[in-house]
């Protein structure tokens, strides 16, 4: 016998550069609005004399509405058509809807109608969100071997966050507006607010081409597989499917099966005769000669093997992993923390605006965030590329994160730009590696479910409970008003390191086992065993 080889194909670059600027687009479509609320307001609303807070945040959270029935699209699309179907599909969603935004303001304008056509675009971007955020790990783990699939999960995962910084740095930068009222606000009416047309006309155009990148070069996966637990991975679903086709065809056998009456209880020269027996008598048959408890036996049987029919084995899948204790305290931490940090970003604006700090500055500190992130995100990468430390990695940024929350609410406070660039620095710094780190516990605890599940479910849980959060934090900000800057117990304050807290609890108690490194590690010993050596990786 000789020793396994893995082929590695070099389009996986091209796989990844695709997926990754895709997922920066439609990322930076979330938070288009979100870091200019005030000219939005007053390109949106022209009459109003203040601004909508709530119809600006709307827009954005969207994306975290919209999330779950599109995790639920996205999952089923991976699990019949695989990967390409469904970022296929989130890239139409995205140019659909970006065009959708864009004609919307050229036509009509900036009114209460164009504000209706945004949000009508932006749900379809947001239907598309789930196709890229949840997929990270399914991409890495389909193209990618043992040695690259931790750098390839954080570089797909991270291109979110880019886009995210991208949403917050494009608009103040290309949005302005004249100042002419006498408390130095933006003077309302569309006519004052410039550059929303051709803000949006780049986004459109953006995502066209990726839409078209996508549709002509993805693929779902290489010609055979780069690793052995993905090997494994794929064998075992071909074979669940295999026999939800054989449990297919058998039922469809036996709905189509005719029963024969001989025909010697009429005639004793008389051949056989076929009868066709409807649904309704054949319930009544049974009704007659069996008991009660019996037929709801049946029925509760039937019930079962119907749904497992209709959604495969996703539904079961998904149970499977609520039953794991170690699983369930990833959901709790990873939905709470991903809602406070999507929460942060939709009102940061707001949460400084007390404090004197103009639009400008917010997206100043959300790029910092952003940035110092993708540092923090680096070596996260490489930590785990390196010595697989998933476990630490996740309880020392939990941790350095509720530390970090409770210095910037004591941060918050007029004059103070320095301090706040440092410490949303360092926010981003141990929050946003955490992405990439809890995919990959979540792989490896769950393992040999769907990456694109187990990751899925985190992320869609991160995005539900953000919209509460959401309402929740801009409603203490309203509640705290002008006293709340430099006030560390004011009430969002509070939130923050309240949510902190319970996350860092539940991330500490967490001791997921490494099933994917396990399975792997037993295959290249048996590799070892057989002829000296382990897996072989090429490149082609």
């Amino acid at each position: 016998m000789t020793t396994k080889t893995y082929t590695l194909y070099r389009s996986r670059w091209l796989q990844l550069l695709l997926f990754c600027l895709s997922t920066c687009v439609n990322a930076a479509l979330w938070t288009t609005f979100a870091p200019i609320s005030t000219d939005s307001s007053s390109f949106f609303f022209p009459e109003s004399k203040k601004t909508e807070t709530v119809a600006i945040n709307m827009i954005a959270l969207l994306y975290q509405i919209c999330y779950l029935p599109g995790t639920l699209l996205a999952s089923y699309l991976v699990d019949k058509g695989g990967l390409r179907s469904a970022v296929v599909l989130g890239t139409s969603l995205t140019a659909l809807g970006s065009a959708i935004r864009w004609v919307s303001v050229v036509v009509l304008g900036g009114c209460t109608s164009s504000y209706c056509l945004v949000l009508l675009g932006q749900f379809l971007c947001a239907l598309g969100q789930p196709c890229f955020v949840n997929a990270p790990g399914l991409l890495a783990a389909n193209w990618f071997g043992a040695d690259e699939r931790d750098i390839a999960t954080t570089v797909a995962s991270l291109f979110a966050v880019i886009g995210n910084a991208v949403g917050q740095i494009m608009p103040p930068a290309m949005v302005d507006s004249e100042v002419t009222d006498d408390d130095g606000s933006p003077a309302n009416g569309d006519d004052d607010v410039h550059g929303v047309e051709d803000l949006l006309l780049s986004q459109a155009i953006l995502s066209l081409l990726c839409f078209l990148g996508v549709y002509v070069y993805f693929v779902s996966h290489p010609p055979t597989s780069p690793s052995s637990s993905t090997e494994a991975r794929d064998k075992m679903k071909g074979e669940l499917e295999d026999q939800e086709r054989l449990e297919e065809k058998e039922k469809e056998k036996e709905e189509t099966k005719k029963p024969l009456i001989p025909a010697s209880s009429f005639n004793d020269d008389a051949s056989l005769i076929t009868v066709d027996v409807t649904v309704s008598s054949e319930i009544c048959r049974k009704t007659a000669l069996q008991s009660p408890e019996s037929i709801e036996e049946e029925d509760d049987a039937a019930l079962r093997k119907e749904m497992n029919s209709k959604y495969g084995h996703l539904a079961s899948a998904g149970i499977e992993l609520f039953k794991d204790p170690n699983y369930r305290l990833l959901f709790l931490a990873f939905g709470l923390g991903l809602a406070l940090f999507n929460a942060l970003l939709t009102v940061v604006n707001n949460i400084l605006k007390p404090c004197g700090y103009t639009e400008d500055d917010a997206g100043g500190f959300a790029a910092a965030l952003i940035g110092a992130g993708l540092l923090g995100a680096g070596f996260a990468g490489y930590a785990m590329d390196t010595y697989h430390a998933y476990r630490p990695l996740l309880k020392a940024g939990f941790s350095c994160a509720a530390v970090t929350c409770f210095i910037l609410a004591s941060s918050i406070k007029a004059d103070n730009s320095t301090m706040l660039y440092v410490v949303f620095g360092m926010l981003g710094f141990f929050m946003i590696p955490m992405l990439p780190v809890m995919i990959e516990n979540s792989i490896e605890c769950s393992y040999p479910i769907s990456e694109e599940l187990s990751a899925g479910i985190l992320f869609c849980a991160g995005n539900v409970i953000g919209i509460p959060v959401t309402f929740l934090m801009q409603y203490l900000i309203d509640l705290g008003g002008d006293d709340a800057c430099g006030n560390l117990w004011a009430p969002v304050n509070i939130l923050i390191i309240l949510v902190a807290v319970c996350c860092s609890f539940f991330v500490l108690q967490y001791n997921g086992p490494y099933k994917r490194l396990m399975f792997e590690k037993k295959r290249e010993l048996e590799q070892e065993r057989i002829k000296g050596g382990g897996e072989v990786t090429g490149v082609v």
